[in-house]
């Protein structure tokens, strides 16, 4: 992360730390191994703040959750599940575990292939491998097909240069993988609210950069966490271990996501 960034997680540390039963929500924090790179979400209508961040397990994020009289709530989040705990005035906690889909993932669950945490965490496991994740979706036609006949690309219009998100992030990640004398592979998923149909139609069109194995839907928590369900396309770089934080959205040129995978894979190795 960026010094600004870093600053901002910093301080959010701050922020929360400074609420009642600081200790137990600290140990807490711990205990769930949150990387602490917090994002905070927008106030509540009674005033509270949640901070969000992911943790060391692929699919499990942690809140906290600060209330305006400073009395702190802490969240555990997985696919089908949320654990809450709430703190008393003498810092003893009650904890309500509340079974129940993620509404992000959920929306995919509707019996057709899918890519879940586990598969992404198969991805990240793998020893001495960086990668690149990229969601399409039917509803934005740039994020699966090219515009102009270029090696690679399929013909659509000739107004406009080719402007594939699929093919210009593998030329991108394959830059990447010579310069920095790297193992990289490009997976590509699924809008989660795309109907089957679409996703259908839109393959057995022709026309586009898709291939079969790129029909499954993002059933993943930790994907949608860090953003990935909210514009397409959108690419998640991760390696040696770990998730580069920061996700790229939207359509970019070859040589800008170049440089973002380039930067990412530089920031994993560390």
């Amino acid at each position: 992360s960026s010094p600004e960034g870093l600053e901002l997680y910093a301080q959010y540390d701050r922020e929360i730390l400074a609420g009642k039963c600081s200790d137990q929500i600290q140990a807490k924090i711990k205990l769930y191994r949150a990387e602490r790179s917090w994002v905070k979400g927008p106030a509540d209508m009674d005033g509270s703040s949640t901070y969000l961040s992911p943790t060391r397990i692929v699919g499990r994020w942690i809140g906290v959750r600060k209330f305006q009289s400073g009395e702190l709530q802490f969240m555990v989040l997985t696919r089908n599940k949320m654990e809450i705990y709430s703190y008393s005035p003498t810092c003893t906690f009650t904890k309500d575990v509340r079974n129940r889909a993620f509404s992000g993932t959920a929306m995919a669950e509707d019996g057709g292939a899918i890519f879940t945490d586990r598969d992404l965490e198969g991805l990240i496991e793998r020893e001495v491998h960086f990668g690149v994740v990229y969601v399409w979706s039917p509803s934005m036609a740039y994020s699966y097909a090219a515009t102009v006949t270029r090696e690679g690309h399929i013909e659509q219009s000739r107004q406009t240069p080719a402007v594939s998100g699929i093919s210009n992030a593998y030329e991108a990640m394959m830059k990447v993988s010579a310069k920095l004398h790297v193992s990289m592979g490009l997976t590509v998923v699924a809008d989660p609210a795309a109907t089957r149909a679409s996703i259908k139609a839109v393959f057995d069109a022709g026309n586009h950069d898709l291939k079969p194995e790129h029909l499954k839907k993002m059933a993943s928590l930790e994907m949608m966490m860090r953003s990935m369900g909210q514009h397409y396309p959108s690419i998640l770089v991760y390696g040696n271990g770990k998730i580069f934080r920061q996700m790229r959205p939207g359509l970019s040129a070859v040589e800008n996501y170049e440089q973002f995978i380039e930067d990412a894979v530089l920031a994993l190795q560390k």
